[in-house]
């Protein structure tokens, strides 16, 4: 199974917090992991945010952010490009979405064509129910053990 983790999801395997066991859970069956190239930058984001608000210590902050970059170059990454830029902008008017949360469907679409078992993950209601629309797996506590979990 190949498992596309949204930002969202990405950002809890370096952050303890209400979700993180499934995101473990599923990358450790998943044979690939994948996401956008977005995802780092907002992944980033995410973490500088978390330190700013004290949800990190400093030491806490660098180990995240070096867990990030050490695994960065593991994850089956899909460019931006024109094409996935085009297709993010019609998805994001067909389900109302955020702009990156557009370009984070239009990948894991993208990415469904290579990989049939592809099973997305985010934690969006309004995205995952679009990725759903969009005919994408969503991974979820079923897909570990439900039909289609082929691991």
């Amino acid at each position: 199974m190949v498992i596309y983790l949204d930002t969202s999801a990405l950002l809890k395997l370096y952050v303890k917090e209400e979700g993180c066991e499934l995101v473990r859970q599923a990358v450790g069956v998943a044979s690939t992991v994948a996401t956008s190239t977005v995802a780092y930058a907002e992944a980033r984001a995410g973490l500088a945010r978390r330190f700013r608000e004290g949800d990190f210590t400093d030491e806490e902050h660098r180990g995240a952010v070096n867990d990030l970059k050490g695994d960065w170059p593991v994850y089956d990454r899909l460019n931006v490009s024109d094409s996935v830029a085009y297709q993010a902008g019609e998805l994001a008017e067909r389900y109302a979405l955020r702009g990156y949360d557009a370009v984070h469907l239009a990948s894991a679409v993208r990415l469904s064509e290579r990989f049939g078992n592809l099973r997305f993950l985010a934690f969006d209601g309004r995205l995952n129910d679009a990725a759903k629309a969009a005919d994408l797996a969503v991974y979820d506590d079923e897909s570990r053990t439900g039909p289609g979990a082929d691991g």
